[in-house]
């Protein structure tokens, strides 16, 4: 699982150099796949303007299963569709 995660950070961490080089006036990053997208990844993910693409009817039908997997702490924070409102 810290994989899953750690992935957000690297994209995180590799865009900004990117955009401070070549502007980010006609980007449209997206991130596919954002169920274990942490909010301070989301935050990141909003100052870069990148669209968070999450799955909450995934959530509403396997999240139960997610839960017996990964725990409670991360299995109540899948797909934080709320959070990435801002």
């Amino acid at each position: 699982m810290a994989m899953v995660m750690r992935q957000w950070t690297e994209m995180i961490r590799t865009m900004k150099p990117a955009i401070e080089e070549f502007g980010n006036d006609d980007r449209r990053s997206v991130l596919i796949h954002g169920q274990y997208v942490r909010e301070d990844q989301l935050d990141s993910f909003m100052e870069l303007n990148v669209i968070a693409s999450l799955f909450p009817l995934h959530t509403y039908y396997w999240g139960d299963w997610h839960k017996q997997i990964i725990g409670d702490s991360l299995g109540n924070s899948i797909s934080p569709t709320e959070n990435s409102l801002g």
